[in-house]
């Protein structure tokens, strides 16, 4: 079993790297495991630089109603 911690690392280095077809189905796969404000900021991310904006919309939409005092998810989603 992977460790969620080590996920999270790896879909960061990956983001950080631009290296967005890598570690986008990782945040997807974090995202329905946790919902974790952070990852779902990485995932919007992920979408907008792919160029997958209905998805990103739609992320984003769900984010700031379960998240509506997290900053940086509200900036990734505006």
């Amino acid at each position: 079993m992977v460790d969620i911690a080590e996920l999270k690392q790896k879909a960061n280095k990956l983001r950080k790297e631009q290296n967005f077809e890598e570690a986008l189905p990782l945040y997807r796969d974090l995202w329905n495991e946790t919902a974790d404000k952070y990852i779902g900021a990485g995932l919007i991310y992920c979408l907008r630089k792919m160029g997958l904006f209905d998805e990103a919309i739609s992320l984003a939409d769900e984010l700031i109603v379960q998240h509506p005092d997290f900053e940086w998810g509200c900036r990734e989603a505006s």
